[in-house]
């Protein structure tokens, strides 16, 4: 993680200036990066367990699994390099990888764009009365689509996203540089984010809470509180778990998923202090139902 100044809450703060991984030209190779076409994803968790989210088809996934070969190289490589007790690595807590395993990513952007998630996205960002100028954080970034896409919407406002996943990061600028957008990606956590307080006008997250165990929950939406501007605005869309009616649809079996019910999620934002918590809308997709939510960072005085 590129980080530069002094320490917030004994963090180290990120600084201004974005750039594109050192390591990365810009250059994509086709084979490489073919899949990288538009999706989303995640946050933390244990690794290497089944499919969360968005995607639940395994024969979608089996379909596409023959290509997996094209990119082991380079996931590989950087596994090496971030494993826990490497030197130089900078993981100290486990998460779970957007597709639920690291060699499964390839596959993400292009099962996210079937399963309609660039318009869920748009969706989203319609929500969030984005304006010139705005300074925009968006936790579990993954690949990046979501920050693209505003990027496209509002090409002067300054945007950042974080995510743990190294992988996903490295796609997420390659994309960013092909598009000649100026967003800066970094590792980190929701629950610690290296950033200071009171510097950002809206944080997004679109699927990434329920990758979040239920403890963990509070205190990643306490540092959301904590990065916003008084007054400043989080606007969240993610998978409603709640479990249909008997033969009305079928039951989340991963328990993160079943666990994201929005009275549970309401609760969650109100416990972090946030203010004038509300749900602003449903929907549906491929993979089930969702439901977006907002809530606003106090007002000082």
């Amino acid at each position: 993680m590129r980080a530069a100044g002094g320490g917030v809450d004994g963090r180290q703060v990120l600084g201004d200036a974005g750039h594109p991984d050192r390591s990365d030209s810009g250059h994509v190779p086709e084979a490489e990066d073919r899949y990288a076409l538009a999706g989303h994803p995640d946050s933390t968790g244990q690794p290497n367990r089944t499919l969360s989210h968005p995607v639940h088809s395994s024969s979608i996934v089996r379909s596409f699994a023959p290509h997996e070969a094209e990119s082991t190289t380079e996931l590989h490589r950087i596994l090496e390099r971030d494993m826990p007790g490497q030197p130089g690595t900078e993981r100290e807590q486990s998460y779970l990888p957007a597709m639920g395993k690291h060699w499964l990513l390839p596959l993400y952007d292009p099962l996210t764009r079937l399963a309609g998630v660039g318009r869920i996205h748009g969706q989203l960002l319609d929500r969030a009365d984005l304006r010139h100028g705005q300074r925009i954080l968006e936790i579990g970034c993954g690949t990046g689509n979501l920050l693209r896409a505003l990027g496209r919407r509002q090409p002067d406002v300054d945007a950042v996203g974080i995510d743990p996943d190294p992988i996903a990061l490295r796609r997420a600028r390659r994309k960013a540089v092909r598009a000649g957008l100026p967003i800066r990606y970094e590792r980190a956590f929701a629950t610690d984010l290296p950033l200071p307080a009171d510097s950002f006008d809206r944080v997004l997250s679109a699927f990434m809470l329920h990758h979040l165990a239920e403890d963990g929950r509070t205190p990643a939406l306490r540092e959301v509180g904590r990065v916003l501007r008084p007054g400043g605005e989080l606007h969240v869309v993610d998978i409603d778990g709640t479990p249909p009616e008997r033969g009305a649809g079928r039951v989340h079996r991963d328990a993160r998923v079943a666990g994201s019910l929005p009275e549970r999620v309401l609760a969650a934002l109100a416990d972090a202090g946030l203010t004038n918590v509300t749900e602003n809308g449903r929907g549906r997709a491929w993979f089930g139902r969702i439901v977006f939510y907002r809530a606003e960072a106090r007002r000082g005085g």
